[in-house]
């Protein structure tokens, strides 16, 4: 047969084919919180459990202070709070840090034992709980 007897399919797969192209050219992509969320959800499901130590605490350092102690130079937001940890996993030692919050601040302090759940597949992939739930 002539593929001209046969235009109008020819129409139809290319206008599928167009629509599934543009789909995928505008589609919403997730934002970077979005994407952080599912990360933190899904190692909270499926993570495994290790345990670590509070390396250190890091704030922003507040407006009109000059002692940098213990303080991060860098420019972030005055609530954000940034946790060092250190953990082990098959006899290689990984350093993280993560966003907490003010109240969380309080029970992760430098020293403390903590929880990590992380990817099995890929150690590097973790995060800190305050509990064997998660």
């Amino acid at each position: 047969m002539d593929w001209q007897l046969h235009w109008g399919a020819w129409l139809a797969c290319g206008l599928a084919f167009g629509g599934l192209a543009a789909y995928f050219y505008w589609r919403r992509r997730p934002t970077p919180q979005e994407r952080e969320r599912q990360r933190r959800a899904w190692l909270r499901q499926s993570g495994r459990l290790a345990s670590g130590k509070i390396v250190d605490i890091l704030t922003p350092i507040p407006a009109g202070d000059s002692k940098p102690s213990r303080r991060l130079l860098i420019s972030m937001p005055e609530e954000s709070i940034i946790a060092v940890y250190k953990y082990e996993i098959a006899g290689v030692e990984y350093e993280s840090s993560q966003s907490i919050t003010q109240a969380e601040a309080e029970y992760f302090l430098p020293g403390n034992t903590v929880v990590i759940r992380y990817d099995a597949r890929n150690p590097g992939n973790c995060i800190l709980t305050n509990s064997t739930r998660g």
